[in-house]
């Protein structure tokens, strides 16, 4: 007999394997194939579920994957293709040869002189197009820095009279409504997360500061949104150029004291360079509220140490080798100072843990910290706006046309 409906109500069922869209389908996957690339002697990465690596004698191989594609690279073309065929017999998967194309990066290679470069062109073209950007004039800041604020002046003359010409136009602006707001300020947003956190370091400050607004967006913050749109309008080529020229890893830490004008919380820039070329890069809002501008760079270089060591990590179980010791680069004196020095006074308010963290590896020999003027501090970028000149000089140290 079959089960009537009110029965029908009781039932529990097991899934037999995991279906496509539902919520623990991707670590499902991810599982089964990380049990199938340890069969062929693969290791997964402890910090990244997505990377894995092989070392059979002099072979070395790395393989990123993302949902169902990936890349699959090493130092011996006839053994890679081995490794590709062993895939091929367990999973259905089709060999698209030399990657020039990877979830929206372009990549392209110079194998004479040995460079690879990453850019987004298309990606910045195709979200230009998507918030009818496209058409604009370019700008070469994307964030104007702070000025002093206005003084106040009577209610009279802050109003504006718009003709009728204006307001069609205005009304056209903002005829999208997003999350109940008048233009689709998150959608834009989240894509410019997107495009600042794989190849575009020179946007993130610009971006970090706007999404704190995403609750409450005024037609200023979108207008700011949109200057970020300009600036990429004429920067579209700029990328990131991988020559590996240099040895070790070497990073750079800053902060902006107390900037937040809600939290009164500081930002952190953070960035990481690996063997010359940059890695990892950050601008983030502090966790806690600095009494100091030593504490908040004190709390930047304990950040940056932590993200240093762990690409040295990754760069030990991956090769075998360590690349101590790490250098960290700071441009505040104080901060610098209570790094070799246990019991400052000025980090009293800091928690043992982050003090301790950073003198232990100084102690050791893993970490070397130097200090460097604040016009030769690269991570400056990703904690203010900058004039012209001075974010382009740091800009250009970063990313390259390609």
């Amino acid at each position: 007999m079959k089960p009537t409906a009110e029965e029908k109500k009781e039932y529990v069922l097991r899934l037999k394997k995991s279906l496509y869209g539902l919520k623990q389908s991707p670590r499902c996957w991810n599982k089964k194939f990380a049990e199938e690339l340890k069969k062929l002697g693969f290791e997964a990465d402890v910090n990244d579920p997505c990377l894995f690596w092989i070392r059979n004698g002099k072979f070395q191989g790395f393989l990123i994957i993302y949902v169902d594609d990936m890349i699959f690279a090493g130092n011996d073309l006839k053994i890679l293709n081995r490794y590709i065929k062993k895939l091929k017999r367990i999973f259905k998967m089709k060999d698209m040869g030399e990657p020039t194309k990877f979830l929206g990066l372009n990549v392209k290679r110079d194998r004479k002189n040995r460079i690879l470069t990453l850019d987004q062109s298309d990606y910045c073209q195709e979200i230009l197009k998507r918030f009818n950007m496209q058409d604009c004039n370019s700008t070469q800041i994307p964030m104007c820095p702070k000025s002093k604020k206005p003084e106040k002046v009577p209610e009279k003359k802050k109003r504006k009279k718009y003709n009728k010409k204006e307001r069609r136009r205005m009304n056209r602006l903002n005829q999208t409504k997003f999350d109940g707001a008048p233009f689709p300020y998150r959608e834009a947003i989240g894509s410019l997360l997107y495009l600042g956190n794989a190849t575009r370091p020179d946007i993130m400050f610009a971006i970090n500061w706007l999404s704190r607004k995403q609750c409450n967006p005024t037609q200023a913050d979108w207008q700011a949104v949109k200057q970020i749109f300009r600036y990429l309008k004429g920067t579209t080529r700029l990328g990131l150029k991988y020559t590996g020229t240099q040895k070790g890893i070497v990073g750079h830490s800053d902060a902006s004291f107390g900037d937040c004008d809600d939290t009164k919380k500081s930002t952190a820039g953070v960035l990481v360079r690996l063997n010359g070329d940059l890695v990892t890069w950050s601008s983030k809002r502090q966790g806690t509220v600095a009494n100091s501008t030593c504490e908040a760079e004190y709390v930047a270089i304990n950040s940056c140490l932590l993200e240093s060591v762990g690409v040295n990590e990754t760069v030990r179980r991956a090769t075998g080798k360590r690349l101590d010791p790490i250098l960290i680069y700071g441009d505040n004196t104080a901060s610098l100072k209570c790094t070799n020095k246990p019991g400052s006074p000025k980090l009293k308010h800091l928690t043992e843990i982050k003090v301790y963290t950073i003198l232990d590896y100084v102690i050791k020999n893993k970490v070397k910290l130097e200090w460097v003027e604040s016009a030769e501090q690269d991570a400056d970028i990703l904690t203010k706006a900058l004039p012209r000149e001075a974010f382009q000089k740091l800009r250009d140290r970063l990313l390259s046309v390609v």
